[in-house]
């Protein structure tokens, strides 16, 4: 499935409106033909199959509407696994694993850093990555995230990126300003992102709209976002919970209701193990992250 029907939005209260009232028209339709079909076998056999279908269908744009399962027609469909697509990364880079290392900021808290294998090649000297900042709720050695970044990086689902995992209640400012000063990445918005897990404590959603200068998307928990502190392009936001979890799904239509001017939310409730849920999340920032580029990191190639 290529082009606008893809797009089509099966979690919207257009669609699920409609498929309710046609299954109470279609249903309708049974008693009310039932004697005066020409062909009554025919007419009686097509009108039910039509009246059931409808109301299975219904009913299922109804679950679907409320938990976001699959928010548009080619997730459905299996050509779009994510809520924002998953655009190829073609940037060259050197194969193999990204490296982690622990580094200390000056006077505050420990800093996990995870450098794609491109970090570390000569050919890429000069050139400066984009940046996730992940607020997990575990060390990053031990989190399982460098491996998927690996395998995301490798299948060309994410650009080769650095990630700056801290802590829940880190102070994203004094990060994001100390990656600027001793690492080679990029500086411009654009190629800012901060998420979390799915179900973790932290609300990346809420320090992107605190300061939109500074971070283009954002991905994980809802929380209760602000609206945006300042005049910034539309900050792009993947809204995250699990399948099974009411309580999460119930703040994810919350956040979905309650959506600024200045921000692009999509919701999305994840199934699966975590390890498939990060991996979607992942694959959502990277069809929203830029690739590296050559110069001095304000997008600009030199």
């Amino acid at each position: 499935m290529i082009g606008w029907p893809a797009q089509v939005r099966l979690d919207s209260d257009w669609f699920v409106l409609g498929t309710a009232t046609s299954a109470v028209l279609l249903s309708a339709l049974v008693p009310a033909r039932w004697r005066r079909w020409h062909h009554r076998r025919a007419g009686r056999t097509m009108s039910v199959v039509a009246a059931v279908t409808s109301v299975v269908l219904a009913s299922g744009a109804a679950v679907n509407g409320i938990g976001s399962f699959y928010p548009t027609l080619g997730a459905l469909a299996g050509t779009s696994t994510l809520p924002a697509g998953e655009p190829p990364h073609s940037t060259p880079a050197r194969g193999g694993p990204g490296s982690v290392r622990t580094l200390r900021l000056p006077q505050g808290p420990r800093v996990g850093v995870y450098l794609p294998a491109a970090y570390a090649d000569p050919d890429f000297a000069g050139t400066r990555f984009p940046v996730v900042l992940w607020l997990g709720d575990e060390p990053l050695r031990r989190s399982g995230l460098p491996a998927l970044l690996d395998e995301a990086i490798a299948a060309h689902r994410l650009p080769p990126v650095v990630v700056l995992a801290t802590g829940p209640d880190a102070d994203p400012a004094a990060v994001g300003h100390w990656a600027r000063r001793v690492l080679r990445v990029r500086t411009d918005r654009s190629a800012w992102s901060v998420a979390a897990p799915p179900g973790g404590p932290a609300c990346p959603l809420d320090v992107a709209l605190r300061h939109p200068a500074d971070y283009a998307s954002a991905a994980g928990p809802p929380c209760n976002p602000p609206g945006p502190s300042g005049p910034a392009a539309p900050t792009a936001l993947l809204a995250t919970a699990r399948a099974g979890h009411p309580g999460e799904i119930a703040a994810l239509e919350r956040a979905r209701a309650a959506a600024a001017p200045l921000a692009q939310l999509t919701g999305y409730v994840l199934p699966g193990t975590a390890a498939a849920q990060r991996r979607a999340v992942l694959g959502w920032l990277g069809a929203q992250l830029p690739g590296p580029v050559l110069g001095g990191g304000d997008g600009v190639p030199a």
